[in-house]
């Protein structure tokens, strides 16, 4: 119902309008303007070896590849809209972004089994009633055909909002976040985790290592976007 009701909402007070600068979209254009994703600066890392993604996460955890579609600047387009997305109810712009990555990515995802959203902490989704990760993996899964996995891995601990945490206190933060449920189910299995934002990868880093050890499964990160800390 929630969901709905946000869908209700959007369209009330932005029918057919991009869901970043508001104006209206065009014929072809669906919920992002020409112009507004035009202005989102894409890394292109899918198709460089040892990206800057790579490079966060590279000796942390084991992991087959890595990478995010746009990169997050704190005054830039896609941070309007992250927050669209996250706080103005706006899971259409989740799903498309979702099926952008689907259409973009098309090669490096061929071989991937199953797409996993990193939960939202319990406390937070219930305030604000839905998982951007999961709207954007629901996006990708019904672009690209890949199977959307949602129960398999779950938050277990309401951490704290990392947002002006240090790399440190964010691993510290994720430390015990996640629980995997009947995993033996998808050995042999190449796992996709879903996020929004990548900025230190202490997120998908404690999801990652809540896994058995020695299990037979690929794991692969995605994020729709990175922030390059200088």
């Amino acid at each position: 119902m929630l969901h709905e009701l946000a869908k209700d909402v959007f369209e009330l007070f932005y029918p057919n309008n991009c869901g970043l600068c508001k104006k209206a979209i065009t014929k072809g254009e669906e919920h992002i303007c020409t112009s507004c994703l035009l202005s989102l600066a894409e890394t292109n890392f899918h198709t460089i070896k040892d990206n800057a993604v790579e490079k966060i996460l590279r000796g942390r955890f084991n992991f087959h590849r890595a990478t995010s579609l746009y990169y997050f600047n704190k005054e830039g387009g896609m941070q309007e809209a992250m927050h669209s997305i996250k706080y103005l109810n706006n899971i259409y712009l989740a799903e498309h972004f979702g099926k952008l990555m689907s259409k973009k990515l098309k090669d490096w995802l061929q071989d991937v089994d199953h797409i996993i959203p990193i939960p939202l902490a319990q406390k937070k989704e219930s305030q604000r009633g839905y998982n951007q990760a999961f709207h954007m993996a629901k996006g990708l899964s019904d672009a690209s055909g890949i199977a959307l996995n949602n129960t398999m891995v779950a938050r277990i601990k309401d951490t704290a909002t990392q947002t002006k945490m240090n790399r440190a206190q964010r691993i510290e933060n994720m430390q015990d976040a996640f629980q995997w449920n009947t995993i033996d189910k998808l050995k042999g299995k190449h796992l996709l985790l879903l996020d929004d934002v990548i900025t230190t990868g202490a997120t998908v880093e404690s999801c990652v290592l809540a896994l058995p050890n020695n299990i037979d499964i690929k794991i692969s990160i995605l994020s729709l976007a990175v922030a390059i800390e200088s």
